[in-house]
């Protein structure tokens, strides 16, 4: 196998089948029985052949049917080898980690099948793994989430991604250019549906295609088409969670200011009409793959490109340039702490006030704490940030911060339950720390390595100012992040 994987794995290959013999055993399950989408009924009566390669009953195919049911599909093992399954999937994502592939057991698994689908001898199925394994290509990524209600209001757009009704054209311009007839069979539930539209994104996927594993032979062969799906499925779940985790970064740092578009932990989480991945030029043979899943309907609220929370959210980003937001040391700082201040106010909304209290806690001592007396340095710092905006004096947020400290505290260590309105107060402490943070990104200049220790040494001096009863300057105290609104 040209040491790509070692010559033990051909008799752990060879091993494999999809029936379940005598003596054989079940190795893994591929995929369980499950609910797909209906295709439109006039579609498959003019292509028939679509009930056989989808994997489902005619009897299944009726109008006004939502879903149909998936066959199982199992891997057997007729005699112990020296590999085990656990072997081959722990040197297989070792192979895909430095891919930069996704890589978990499903996956690799889903590789498996692929395998297994493609030859019937050990030697042959370890020569097409080999030659897939040389096969790494990137990927031009789509993602379409589908809501089940219709709209007709404009999309707003931002940062590549589009939320509103859906863009039927460019859906089913991607979906051709894939050689795939998804919108010609789901057409009736698209049109005029709500949809979250993102950008590219780019991946690393397997080329099966160029492997004879091409849609088109794929037509009479409907286990080996399942087996592809399946892989594609796989990875699409992983890449559509990578979707999730950018859109939430295009809100996280408008979130505590209420200047976010989109809840999106609460999206991600309802169940859309279909969930669409598309996957365009990897392949050579010109082909794509078109990937969609479903679940049942839900109602959802919109913001249009006129409402005000669009424009709050708009007004927002265009203030701190939160498109400038990266990977400078003070941008993972604005993001991690923006996430835990985010993380609070769902907590606060969901009525658990402790929580909400630790988590905004935990936002003022990612930038403040110090291995030596943690709440001293919180409090002070915290207090001196943002006191012009939540506070009569420097004192007065100092003193309001202890108690409020020592009110978490209580609730670490007895259980003592925290306060909604201590809570509330925490949050706020958070979200101005936030601010003023953005405020300094603004410049470039504070986008360095090493500033914020530099800058937390310059917030410490302001801090003794204050104890001593001296007063700054107020360009000197902008200039560190403490102003007024």
């Amino acid at each position: 196998m040209a040491g790509i994987l070692p010559k033990v794995f051909v008799s752990f290959l060879d091993s494999l089948s999809f029936d379940a013999e005598e003596g054989g055993s079940e190795l893994v399950e591929l995929w369980p029985e499950m609910k797909g989408i209906t295709p439109d009924a006039d579609f498959v009566t003019r292509r028939p052949e679509y009930v056989e390669i989808l994997g489902i009953e005619k009897a299944s195919v009726t109008v006004g049917s939502n879903f149909v049911n998936k066959r199982p599909e199992r891997l057997y093992q007729h005699g112990a080898t020296e590999v085990s399954l656990a072997g081959f999937r722990k040197k297989l994502l070792e192979i895909l980690r430095r891919a930069n592939h996704v890589a978990t057991d499903a996956v690799a698994d889903a590789i498996l099948g692929c395998v297994v689908g493609a030859a019937s001898a050990g030697t042959t199925r370890a020569a097409f793994l080999e030659d897939a394994l040389t096969r790494f290509r990137t990927a031009e990524v789509s993602h379409f989430f589908v809501l089940p209600k219709c709209t007709t209001a404009k999309p707003v757009c931002f940062d590549g991604y589009s939320f509103g009704e859906i863009n039927f054209p460019v859906l089913a311009s991607r979906c051709q250019r894939a050689t795939s007839e998804y919108t010609e069979l789901y057409a009736k539930d698209l049109r005029g549906r709500l949809a979250l539209q993102s950008p590219d994104f780019k991946h690393v996927v397997i080329d099966f295609l160029k492997l004879g594993y091409g849609w088109r032979r794929l037509r009479e062969k409907p286990r080996a088409y399942q087996l592809l799906l399946n892989y594609f499925s796989r990875i699409s779940r992983l890449h559509f969670e990578s979707m999730w985790m950018h859109l939430n970064r295009t809100q996280v740092l408008g979130d505590p200011f209420n200047a976010s578009l989109l809840d999106v932990q609460a999206l991600k989480s309802v169940p859309s009409v279909q969930r669409v991945t598309i996957y365009l030029d990897f392949s050579k043979t010109g082909e794509g793959c078109v990937i969609p899943e479903a679940d049942s309907g839900i109602v959802l609220d919109e913001a249009g490109p006129d409402s005000e929370p669009f424009k709050r959210f708009l007004q927002h980003r265009n203030t701190f340039h939160l498109s400038h937001v990266g990977n400078s040391e003070l941008g993972r700082i604005l993001f991690a702490c923006g996430g835990f201040c985010q993380r609070a106010i769902r907590f606060i909304e969901a009525e658990h006030s402790d929580d909400a209290a630790l988590y905004a806690t935990i936002c003022l001592e990612y930038l403040f704490s110090e291995k030596r007396s943690t709440a001293e340095a919180v409090c002070s710092r915290a207090a001196a940030l943002t006191h012009l905006r939540l506070s009569g004096s420097y004192s007065e947020a100092e003193r309001e911060l202890r108690n409020l400290y020592d009110a978490r505290s209580a609730f670490v260590h007895s259980g003592k339950p925290v306060t909604a309105t201590q809570a509330e107060r925490l949050i706020a402490y958070a979200r101005e720390t936030l601010r003023s943070l953005l405020m300094l990104h603004l410049k470039p200049e504070n986008r360095s390595q090493g500033f914020v220790e530099r800058w937390v040494k310059e917030l410490d001096v302001i801090v003794a100012g204050y104890k001593a009863g001296l007063s700054f300057e107020a360009s000197f105290l902008a200039e560190n992040g403490i102003f007024r609104l």
